[in-house]
């Protein structure tokens, strides 16, 4: 929530929504993308692993900071 604040304070709100939508757009092609990886292993039987959002946060306000927030027309 404080990063997302920090962000919103960076790129205003109007960027807010821009990042969470890139943000989880980019973590769930990285999960995708770990769960191919990761299918010849055998799974045990905790297979819920916690990923953290901070880095995918930060990823979708450095998009929108460089290219500014999306414009629906």
């Amino acid at each position: 929530a404080k990063l997302l604040a920090g962000l919103g304070a960076w790129v205003s709100w109007e960027g807010l929504a821009a990042i969470i939508l890139l943000a989880a757009v980019s973590a769930i092609v990285a999960v995708l993308i770990h769960a191919v990886l990761k299918r010849g292993e055998k799974l045990s039987l905790n297979t819920a692993q916690r990923i953290p959002f901070g880095p995918f946060l930060s990823l979708g306000g450095w998009i929108v900071w460089l290219y500014g927030p999306l414009v629906v027309r």
